[in-house]
């Protein structure tokens, strides 16, 4: 095995051990005793070529390590200690405002509490239009709740974020404000900006639905909307995705080597900026960052004319990101879902493009490779949406056929609209029309494809025994693909 190999098989222990920790909370006591165990078993039979099975338990033990050290004691010094009482504490806003159909989400941090500094975070929902900004310190009077169960949906998106405590409806003060935003506070004025730019020149529903998918705004798109795209497969419409960030690194890559006659290996920059900016303007969300890091690494790999294996790199950014917080892999269903059909992507490509061999592909009419992007990014994130939000659409890979079409023209209308309106009113104007057209394509599409009879089914209750078979039958099915000569295309 080279040594690249290893490295990445190395990494992928660290994570399985994250993962073992966080579905089994192992404690470190037993942690402790493996490694104990460990020591003394090198010892007694290192006269065996057993180095990489050693190696491999010590990475899988170090992931289990890292998220107990990680996880947050909810003791007297951490705020979700405090819950189910009435209490007042300052904190300053630490993250964009989130705006939902009946109001807003604030996250604050650098919690005080009576003088004390505590731990943790806590979830403010606040009024629409509430005058708070992010870095704001403020002061809440409200009654604290903490999070009951982690089956509970929105304890585990919570706690996806590392919040346990969250308040309803609070009595908020301002205490102070920054004099001049820092840099992000910027980047979330410009986000406000365009926000507003999109919902005062647009009607519902493709207002929310443009705030979503070139802002990352999604909590405003109505339960209905929502339940159109979830029965046709294309909820990952709604959220910025590797799809958007695709898009937008190609389309910047054309205009500057094409329309600016800069070189291919010069733009790699300027290109990774414009990215990291779309990623906190959006929210930096952990899909987001996901795809971006890859849509970058893809790129710098072309620029150098390197190999690009996507599965490694998908799982150094996994485990970056699980650095960052371990919570990730269990209760932030965005990552697991966005991963999963990354990973898909990379494994049953090949397989989807044999089975659709006799689907032809033209230059803008690429129905065979994006029938097969969607059915491999859909075979392994199928077993999971059946476990949370019990839909199974038939007419998923047609529906995202024909929305994939008009994406990429939909994102380029949509920049240039908010590019245009913060140079001049008029100019914005111009892109008005035919990116209304598009998005009412998308919904409508999305709409009469949600009401066709049997196109869709609900699964009522869809266990984690269903889960685990599902995926043990997709990898064994996975192995025997590996014999065909195709795959290895």
């Amino acid at each position: 095995m080279s040594r690249s190999k290893k490295f990445f098989y190395y990494l992928f222990c660290f994570g399985g051990g994250i993962g073992v920790a966080s579905f089994w909370k192992i404690s470190l006591f037993y942690l402790g005793s493996f490694f104990i165990i460990l020591f003394f078993l090198f010892f007694l039979l290192r006269k065996y070529n057993l180095g990489p099975i050693f190696l491999s338990l010590i990475f899988l033990g170090g992931g289990i390590f890292y998220y107990q050290w990680r996880a947050e004691e909810v003791d007297q010094n951490h705020i979700a200690f405090f819950a189910n009482q009435e209490v007042v504490f300052q904190g300053r806003i630490e993250r964009a405002r989130d705006s939902t159909v009946r109001g807003e989400e604030v996250v604050l941090g650098e919690i005080k509490m009576m003088g004390e500094e505590k731990q943790g975070r806590v979830l403010l929902n606040l009024p629409l239009y509430s005058d708070f900004q992010y870095q704001d310190l403020v002061e809440v009077n409200c009654f604290l709740q903490g999070l009951s169960s982690t089956e509970d949906s929105y304890a585990r998106y919570l706690k996806g974020k590392r919040i346990f405590s969250f308040c309803f409806w609070p009595k908020v003060e301002l205490k102070s404000r920054p004099s001049s935003p820092n840099f992000y506070g910027r980047i979330l004025a410009i986000r406000k900006k365009a926000q507003h730019f999109i919902l005062t020149k647009f009607s519902e529903p493709q207002a929310s639905f443009l705030g979503a998918i070139l802002l990352g705004v999604k909590k405003r798109v109505s339960s209905k909307i929502r339940n159109w795209f979830s029965l046709t497969g294309a909820s990952h419409l709604l959220a910025v995705s590797g799809l958007h960030i695709a898009i937008l690194v190609q389309m910047i890559g054309f205009f500057l080597i094409n329309f600016l006659r800069i070189k291919r290996t010069k733009v790699w920059l300027p290109i990774s900026l414009i990215v990291l900016f779309f990623i906190l303007l959006t929210g930096a969300a952990p899909a987001t960052i996901r795809a971006g890091l890859m849509g970058l690494s893809l790129f710098w790999a072309q620029k150098n004319e390197r190999g690009y294996n996507s599965l490694n790199f998908l799982f150094l950014i996994g485990v970056i990101m699980l650095l960052f917080n371990p919570n990730f892999l269990v209760f932030n269903i965005g990552f697991q879902l966005s991963f999963l059909a990354v990973l898909g992507i990379g494994l049953f490509y090949n397989f989807f493009q044999e089975l659709f061999r006799k689907i032809p592909d033209y230059r803008f009419l690429a129905g065979r490779t994006f029938l097969s992007l969607t059915c491999s990014a859909q075979i392994l994130i199928l077993p999971l949406v059946l476990y949370y939000f019990g839909t199974f659409s038939l007419i998923a890979p047609l529906v995202n056929v024909f929305l994939l079409l008009v994406m990429p023209s939909l994102m380029l209308l949509g920049f240039l609209f908010l590019i245009g309106n913060f140079l001049n009113f008029y100019l914005g104007q111009l892109f008005f029309y035919p990116l209304w057209l598009l998005a009412t394509y998308v919904i409508l599409i999305v709409k009469v494809s949600a009401k066709i009879p049997y196109s869709s089914f609900i699964i009522s209750s869809f266990s984690r025994m269903g889960v685990f078979l599902s995926y043990l039958f997709l990898f064994l099915f996975y192995f025997y693909l590996r014999s065909f000569s195709f795959f290895e295309k």
